[in-house]
């Protein structure tokens, strides 16, 4: 029972030191992440995938993280591609644009909203348009130019403003 005991640990321990159990090993990852014109993109989120490990790039668009030896990474910022790459202890990533993104996103106050949702509530009256109902009062020139727009006065008393 004792030469089994003995043979089980001597099996291990040569795993061990062979290699085969290496797949727990940390690398460290240094790198730089820029636009396609070079300048450093600041805030970027690096991940690595499949884990909740993660760091953002500095105001110079440089990043550190310990991962696994053969962990893949995830490169992802507001306006780019996102972008996928195999870890290495140095690396350079260059994101690329993508213009459709920018246009489904317009920033509002504290928060953000689809550009569809905000467009809806936009009315426009051109001055021509004005023109051609000869108002006495602007009030009255509004009414029925734009959409969603009430018109009323403040007394309801005939000639009130």
């Amino acid at each position: 029972m004792e030469k089994i005991k003995v043979k089980c640990l001597a099996a291990f321990l040569t795993m061990m030191l062979s290699g085969s159990l290496g797949a727990w090993a940390d690398i460290n990852v240094k790198g730089t992440v820029t636009d396609s014109t070079g300048e450093p993109l600041i805030g970027v989120t690096v991940l690595e995938k499949g884990t909740s490990k993660g760091t953002s790039t500095d105001i110079d668009g440089n990043f550190q993280i310990t991962v696994a030896d053969n962990a893949v990474m995830r490169f992802s910022y507001v306006g780019y591609d996102q972008q996928e790459a195999k870890a290495a202890p140095v690396m350079n990533i260059v994101m690329k644009e993508n213009a459709n993104m920018l246009d489904e996103v317009v920033a509002i106050g504290y928060g953000t909203q689809k550009k569809s949702v905000v467009t809806a509530s936009i009315s426009k009256v051109d001055g021509d348009e004005l023109a051609l109902t000869s108002p006495v009062r602007m009030d009255n020139a509004l009414k029925g130019l734009a959409s969603g727009v009430t018109v009323t006065s403040s007394s309801g008393q005939p000639g009130a403003a």
